[in-house]
């Protein structure tokens, strides 16, 4: 019976860091402001780099709008502990989350 209680009770979770697993990236379109937020999966969309120099794991991210359909490119580098070290960005710019979270607005 103490099993079953166990098993479905949820009992207490524990949550692991974000940090650890995945991370944000906020962009935003140059043609049309658009915003845009991505989950990189640290476990996932790394790729390893097995050459003596650069980075030690990369991601690549083609991001494309709803409005204008223009692709924005996002590269991403990360050291051996997979912590970010770099980004570079095509078509768009990187912006903080709170730009990202702030309302949208249209000047026409």
């Amino acid at each position: 019976m103490g099993f079953l209680k166990n098993l479905f009770s949820g009992g207490p979770k524990t949550l692991k860091d974000e940090a650890s697993e995945a991370i944000f990236i906020y962009s935003q379109c140059d043609t049309c402001q658009e915003k845009f937020r991505n989950r990189i999966d640290k476990s996932h969309d790394l790729l390893q780099n097995y050459a003596d120099t650069g980075p030690a794991y990369t991601a690549h991210k083609e991001i494309i709008g709803s409005s204008c359909r223009k692709v924005i490119t996002v590269d991403l580098e990360f050291d051996a502990q997979r912590r970010l070290t770099g980004k570079a960005i095509q078509n768009g710019k990187f912006i903080t989350r709170a730009e990202f979270e702030s309302p949208q607005t249209t000047s026409r």
